[in-house]
């Protein structure tokens, strides 16, 4: 259990001063260990902070704050506190009150004395004190397709019966206030990407790509095809966005907005537009040309404001289903049976 630390910090007196430029600062004097505030004011069990540390700030921030207490006639030899090879981590640093309000700024010259005693008062008094770590990360959330043409919707592309772990490529898409919420997943180890169409052709198109780089992570980038070509865009209208790479399949989730000020690389989503379906590999986290020659494409234009459930079946399993096609199976067979008279 960790136990409250009270630095009892012996200081030489402190008066107001002036630096060459005419602020204010406090000064320590040497001697008499009392300490007072600017203007005169006494000092008695008020929390301070250090602000500025070059080598310890960022512990000190997590550290539990000090009281300063206000002592009498007591002595203390700074000389015999700390080592000097301490001091040429230091940078000038301010002082503040427990408000947040600035008390002073102190002059290098003799916060020197000040900040050795904070830090062996840390380090002695509070052994074991844990040092920041990185929060740790959430895990990226299953997408969920019994949602599909319910309260979002889907377009999946592979197998009959396919899901967002097991499609070719998987998309999903739903309003959350201002925004849109877009998963993305798809059989790849490189990128996976939807593009805002008016058509059904790639040129000028606005794409949202989710690409896996060298270090391993999923990040979400903005282009727009120039032709056959995508063009990086530096305006990145995604917010809240999560990815991972798992099972040789990348996987994200973001929000952009519905509506955008006008913007040629940038659609309004409130418009339906036709949605490009595309992945592939990447090189050294830069797209390259996508795994297949036909992307597939949204049959009709996609409105956010309608939730369906959309399969397409990749080349593997397409079959001929239209009445067209059945009667001309029908057709070729009579044929072949009757033969030529």
């Amino acid at each position: 259990m960790k136990k409250q630390l009270h630095a009892l910090l012996v200081l030489a007196g402190a008066e107001q001063g002036s630096d060459p430029e005419g602020t204010e600062h406090l000064q320590i004097l040497g001697e008499n260990p009392k300490l007072a505030l600017l203007h005169g004011a006494s000092l008695l069990n008020v929390t301070v902070r250090c602000k500025l540390w070059s080598r310890f700030s960022k512990a000190l921030q997590h550290m539990p704050r000090f009281t300063v207490r206000l002592v009498s006639q007591a002595s203390l030899k700074i000389d015999g506190v700390g080592t000097i090879p301490a001091l040429a981590d230091f940078q000038q640093g301010r002082v503040s009150a427990d408000n947040g309000n600035t008390i002073g700024a102190v002059s290098l010259q003799y916060c020197i004395l000040l900040f050795v005693f904070y830090l062996i008062t840390v380090y002695s008094d509070y052994a074991g004190y844990p040092f920041p770590t990185a929060p740790p990360v959430d895990p990226f959330a299953k997408i969920r397709v019994d949602d599909c043409g319910k309260t979002k919707g889907c377009f999946r592309y592979g197998k009959p019966g396919c899901n967002a772990e097991t499609c070719d490529y998987f998309l999903s898409y739903r309003r959350i206030g201002a925004d849109v919420e877009f998963e993305l997943s798809a059989d790849t180890d490189g990128w996976v990407a939807v593009g805002f169409s008016s058509d059904k052709k790639m040129g000028g198109d606005d794409v949202m790509a989710c690409v896996h780089d060298d270090n391993g992570r999923v990040r979400i980038q903005h282009f727009y095809n120039v032709g056959q070509w995508a063009k990086e865009i530096q305006r990145n209208p995604a917010r809240d966005e999560e990815g991972v790479f798992e099972n040789n399949r990348v996987t994200c989730r973001f929000k952009r907005p519905v509506y955008v000020p006008r913007e040629e690389t940038i659609v309004d989503l409130h418009l339906s537009w036709y949605y490009l379906f595309a992945w592939g590999p990447a090189i050294q986290g830069s797209i390259t040309r996508h795994d297949i020659d036909s992307p597939p494409v949204s049959e009709r234009v996609v409105s956010i404001y309608k939730y369906e459930d959309i399969f397409m079946p990749s080349a593997a399993y397409q079959t001929f289903s239209s009445p067209f096609c059945l009667l001309l199976i029908v057709a070729l067979t009579f044929y072949l049976l009757m033969g030529t008279p």
